[in-house]
């Protein structure tokens, strides 16, 4: 190999790497001070704003690299972590209830584990509003007719991520601070109540056997909510899109969503 065609394929080797590392951005959680210019912050690290906690001084930011100090008028700056939702594989379910009788997944161990009959008799949900953050909830299905309230989009028309992360965790999150998150807490969720009400039927459920930890997702876990506690309203959040796939900025307006 002469010297000319070694000289040739190593500078382009090392314009690959180059192009490869300036396209390697990474997202990070920005928390300002008050009356902080974000733009103007991002602009200093070559970044740019891709979205804002609303009422808060929260950004997520696509930088080149992370910082080896804080600007001014920064208070932390965190990586964003990618989440997936569970992946669920197992039979279709479908079950349907009639006045004064439970459905027959009531009775199921998981049920009895969480003292399920205990909940029934304390209290039916009544004006308690539960978020649901979760991948999309089919609003039409028959088994949550009458129990939904006004929810959120955060993931909209954009693309599924399809890629791995994390399993939804409370470490996943550590930029919210406790009171954030308070409403989860021991009183609120004494909600737990039975009703009769139609789970989800075979073309609901059908993710289960799909594979995708999103598809559906978002419904089945309302459709157990509304038969556990039917007097309360499901707010419905889309934070994970189809694949399952979301972040904790994502999963994060859409708690200060839900306490607002």
């Amino acid at each position: 190999m002469s010297a000319k065609r070694l000289f040739l394929i190593l500078l382009v080797l090392m314009l690959v790497a180059i192009s490869m590392d300036a396209s390697a951005a990474i997202t990070v959680i920005v928390e300002t001070s008050k009356n902080a210019d974000i733009n103007s912050i991002a602009a200093s690290l070559g970044g740019t704003v891709l979205d804002s906690m609303p009422d808060d001084s929260k950004y997520l930011l696509s930088l080149p690299s992370m910082p080896s100090t804080l600007p001014s008028g920064v208070k932390s700056m965190t990586l964003d972590t990618p989440l997936v939702l569970p992946r669920f594989r197992g039979s279709a379910l479908s079950a349907t209830g009639s006045g004064g009788t439970l459905p027959w997944y009531a009775n199921q161990p998981a049920f009895n584990l969480m003292s399920a009959a205990s909940a029934r008799a304390k209290s039916t949900g009544r004006g308690v509003i539960i978020a649901d953050v979760n991948s999309q909830v089919d609003v039409s299905h028959p088994a949550l007719q009458g129990h939904l309230t006004t929810g959120h989009d955060f993931i909209g028309n954009s693309g599924p991520k399809t890629r791995t992360g994390a399993t939804l965790e409370q470490s996943s999150a550590s930029f919210l601070d406790q009171s954030t998150s308070s409403f989860l807490d021991q009183s609120t969720s004494s909600f737990l109540d039975q009703s009769t009400s139609s789970f989800l039927d075979q073309s609901t459920a059908s993710f289960l056997e799909s594979g995708s930890a999103g598809h559906g997702h978002g419904t089945m876990v309302a459709g157990i909510l509304a038969a556990l506690a039917p007097d309360a309203l499901i707010m419905p959040l889309r934070a994970f899109d189809d694949s399952g796939a979301g972040d904790a900025f994502q999963v994060g307006k859409a708690i200060r969503y839900a306490v607002r």
